[in-house]
């Protein structure tokens, strides 16, 4: 075998590998549809290469590589695989920083093997070896990351898209300023530029994903107290039935006592029998069973606390929200109100006005309260000293954001409104 079979070879594998790697870096895979474009792109890209060099010879091969190269595989991830350009431009790029790794794997071959058919054999074995880790651990992950996450996009690409300029800009002046101290030390420079400020950039992400996170775990957390708050409510219901099908029996005793003549036993009766049913028979503010729990559940607090809820309700029985959604926003509403009520010195403020109802298919919720002090807000969202009503109303607008609705917190003239629209369809 002669020399030039050896880089014929090589060349060959390293365009195989070039051309793979682009297609998984930019697509995330290498399907059906891949597999067709790159049994289509390799021999042609070979059948042009191999005209040129005849022609031309292999230092205007490697001047006009990006053309005659890197171009048409960019403009075949963006015609044919529908690849942004920005993202296909990138995967050849890197692509192309990844086929230096078998370049720079030869040289060491070489300075330890002098015979070429052995440093080929063990050249080529170690390139397969490399191919299969960088496919199996490497590529979709950088795929997952300058495609998902916009903001560290330019921070990722720009040290690849720096190589590239600087290699080629080393090909088309010849090597000429090779040996200028501050060129040399470009990339070494350049690589520690670009480390730093991708940690910082990378720490900035993954502290987003912390609150991101610790916000999802508290929504859950709501999500579960909204489910056994419901679950009690619709126990409460229950408990409202069996006394309504047991209040015959009420009936008949008190109607025993009365014919025995033992009237102060018979009102007696009634006055305990009245209290029990008060406790637990919520009260009915519209036709929607969930809204008439929860509601008369939070009247009952106020009662409590000296306060009293003024209720405006108008819903139908049936609702596109589920009794989890419905208890999220209405509980965490009614409860930021109750808690800001109960900060009010003078009784007769200790007012709080809902009004729920369904207008044009949309369902409208307003609750609005008396506060005192001072009420911060961070990107129109109330911001509190007590974390648990911060996340409160981070809860609520996560439903409303979950529904398409819209949800606005204002607070003027010691009057705190929230108000919420939600599509019904």
């Amino acid at each position: 075998m002669q020399p030039a079979i050896y880089d014929l070879l090589y060349y060959t594998y390293i365009l195989i590998f070039g051309v793979y790697s682009a297609m998984k870096l930019a697509c995330g895979c290498f399907a059906r549809k891949q597999g067709s474009l790159f049994a289509l792109l390799c021999p042609a890209l070979l059948l042009v290469q191999a005209v040129l060099l005849e022609f031309l010879g292999i230092e205007w091969i490697w001047r006009l590589y990006p053309l005659i190269t890197h171009l048409p595989i960019v403009l075949a991830l963006i015609l044919f695989l529908h690849v942004k350009w920005g993202a296909a431009l990138l995967s050849i790029i890197i692509s192309y920083s990844l086929c230096q790794l078998m370049r720079w794997i030869g040289l060491v071959v070489g300075i330890f093997c002098r015979m070429p058919v052995v440093t080929l054999v063990i050249h080529l074995s170690l390139c397969m070896i490399l191919f299969f880790l960088l496919d199996r651990y490497c590529l979709r992950s950088i795929h997952e990351v300058f495609c998902c996450s916009g903001k560290l996009f330019p921070m990722f690409g720009a040290l690849p898209v720096l190589y590239y300029i600087y290699e080629y800009f080393m090909i088309y002046t010849q090597r000429r300023y090779a040996d200028i101290e501050a060129f040399q030390e470009l990339l070494p420079t350049a690589m520690l530029l670009f480390f730093t400020l991708f940690i910082i950039a990378l720490q900035r992400e993954s502290e987003k994903l912390r609150i991101a996170q610790q916000h999802s775990f508290m929504f859950e957390m709501e999500l579960d107290h909204a489910r056994r708050e419901v679950n009690t409510l619709h126990a409460v219901q229950e408990q409202t039935a069996i006394y309504r099908h047991d209040m015959r029996h009420h009936l008949g005793m008190i109607s025993s006592l009365l014919a025995a003549d033992r009237t102060e036993q018979a009102v007696d009766y009634i006055r305990r029998t009245a209290g029990e049913i008060e406790a637990i028979v919520p009260r009915r503010y519209c036709e929607n069973d969930t809204v008439n729990l929860l509601l008369g559940s939070f009247q009952k607090k106020a009662e409590k606390m000296g306060g009293f809820i003024t209720v405006k309700a108008a819903l139908p029985a049936k609702l596109c929200l589920n009794d989890t959604e419905l208890c999220v926003i209405l509980s965490n509403g009614l409860e930021n109100a109750l808690k800001a009520a109960a900060k009010l010195s003078d009784g007769a403020k200790r007012e709080i006005g809902v009004f729920i109802g369904d207008k044009q298919n949309k369902l409208l919720i307003e609750i609005r309260n008396s506060y005192a002090g001072d009420v911060c807000f961070q990107n129109g969202v109330p911001v509190a000293q007590n974390p648990e009503q911060h996340y409160g109303c981070r809860s609520i607008l996560s439903v409303v954001q979950h529904r398409n609705g819209n949800c606005s917190f204002t607070a003027e003239n010691g009057i705190f409104l929230l108000q919420i629209v939600i599509p019904l369809v």
